[in-house]
């Protein structure tokens, strides 16, 4: 007998006036938060935010984020942000197993791709591909999980066309949701 799992609710936010506390996303039947990495620590997740986090126990999911376009950087980059992003979850406290999400928070074109690649493939010096993830539209999640570049998937609906990838183990269905 085969049982499908229920889907959780999770969120994600930076830059917020007022982060959720743990009680009031329990209230609203969040069970997990996205929350990012970054060289900005006015939207990065804190070594407070995270324990109080998992004190209730609120599940964590890490991105990395920069720029919008930052994986059209290239290798180079893909190597280094993800050492940076190593070290920002061990500063926290992120044990080293979890996936880092990487964000492709543009509407990538089938020619950006080639970058992509290359930037996931420098993220690959740094993590073991059983620990990448990608933030973006359905086509470059769907080309990054084709090439083997990825093994997790966020896939947003912006830039999707109504398409789900049926790989990506989270799907952001809507923006601009106020809990709490």
């Amino acid at each position: 007998m085969t049982s499908l799992l229920s889907p959780r609710v999770g969120i994600d936010f930076a830059f917020e006036a007022h982060v959720p506390t743990p009680a009031e996303l329990a209230a609203a039947g969040v069970t997990f938060v996205c929350r990012y990495l970054s060289q900005d620590a006015s939207k990065d997740l804190t070594v407070a935010e995270y324990a109080e986090y998992r004190s209730i126990p609120v599940d964590v999911v890490v991105v990395w984020e920069t720029a919008a376009d930052r994986m059209l950087a290239g290798h180079s980059a893909g190597a280094t942000d993800a050492a940076d992003a190593v070290a920002l979850c061990t500063q926290i406290g992120i044990p080293g197993t979890p996936p880092i999400y990487f964000a492709c928070d543009f509407d990538a074109t089938p020619g950006d791709q080639t970058p992509i690649d290359a930037y996931l493939d420098g993220v690959a010096t740094e993590i073991a591909l059983s620990r990448i993830g990608m933030y973006g539209g359905f086509w470059p999640v769907s080309r990054a999980f084709d090439a083997h570049k990825i093994t997790f998937g966020w896939q947003t609906f912006a830039w999707s066309g109504g398409n789900w990838d049926a790989r990506a183990q989270l799907r952001q269905v809507q923006n601009g949701v106020t809990v709490a």
